[in-house]
C-alpha cells in the first residue's frame, strides 16, 4: 500500500481481516471494512467501541481544534445509535507544545465531555521528539446500549432515503478555506462563509438526536 489515506477493501481483506487475534464469542461486530465501530456483548448488553487518531490543527484555534478532534472520535460510536459514555485518550505531544497550549486542549475536551455525558477513564500523555501537528495521539470511545438499538452503516439498502443533517462537503470546505483562505481567489465574504461551515462538521449531537427519534420506516 503506497497511497495516503484509509486502506481499501482489498488491503483490508488481505492483511487485516485474517489476523484479528483470538476468536472470542463476545465479539458481536468485529473489524469490518466500512464500519467504524466494534461491538462486544457484555452480559447481554452491547458495548460499542471505536478508535481514531487525534488531529489537533492549531490554525483552527486550539479550543475549536480540540472540539473537532473529540467529535471525530465520539461520532463513530454515536452513529451506531448508542450514546458515547466513556473515553480513553492518548496524547503523543510535539516537544514544542507548551503546557498552556495543552491545558487549552485538555480543558476544552473536558468541557465537551461533561456536556455530552462522557467520562474520561484512562489515557497516556507525554512529549516525544519528531512528533508534529496535527497527529498528536489517538482515542477510544465507548458506549453501552441494547443490541437491537445498533444501526450499522452496512445495513443500508438501495432505495433507502438518506437524511443529511449538515450539508455536503462541510469538512472539506471549512478546513480548506480556514487553512488556505489566503490562497483562494474569492471575495472575503465568501471565504468567511466557507470558514463558518466548519461549525457544521460537529455531528455527535445530530447522531444522538436521530437515534432518540427512533427507527424510520
Amino acid at each position: 500500500m503506497s497511497d495516503l489515506g484509509k486502506i481499501d477493501r482489498a488491503f483490508f481483506d488481505r492483511h487485516v481481516a485474517p489476523n484479528l487475534g483470538a476468536d472470542r464469542d463476545d465479539v458481536a461486530v468485529g473489524p469490518t471494512h466500512g464500519v467504524d465501530f466494534g461491538v462486544l456483548d457484555i452480559g447481554g448488553q452491547a458495548l460499542v467501541t471505536a478508535t481514531d487518531p487525534l488531529s489537533i490543527l492549531p490554525a483552527l484555534g486550539l479550543d475549536r481544534a480540540a472540539r473537532f478532534a473529540l467529535d471525530l472520535v465520539l461520532a463513530d460510536v454515536a452513529v451506531s445509535g448508542v450514546a458515547p459514555s466513556h473515553l480513553s485518550i492518548c496524547f503523543t505531544l510535539p516537544a514544542g507544545m507548551t503546557d498552556d497550549e495543552f491545558a487549552t486542549v485538555w480543558e476544552t475536551i473536558h468541557a465537551e465531555c461533561v456536556d455530552l455525558g462522557v467520562s474520561i477513564v484512562t489515557g497516556h500523555t507525554a512529549r516525544y521528539a519528531d512528533v508534529s501537528h496535527p497527529w498528536v495521539g489517538a482515542a477510544t470511545a465507548m458506549g453501552v446500549g441494547d443490541h437491537d438499538e445498533i444501526v450499522r452503516p452496512d445495513g443500508a439498502r438501495p432505495g433507502d432515503r438518506l437524511l443529511l443533517t449538515n450539508g455536503p462537503a462541510v469538512e472539506s470546505v471549512g478546513l480548506l478555506s480556514t487553512l488556505f483562505g489566503e490562497q483562494l481567489a474569492l471575495p472575503n465574504d465568501v471565504i468567511a462563509d466557507a470558514q463558518d461551515r466548519l461549525e457544521e462538521v460537529f455531528s455527535v449531537r445530530d447522531a444522538l438526536t436521530a437515534a432518540a427519534a427512533g427507527p424510520v420506516r
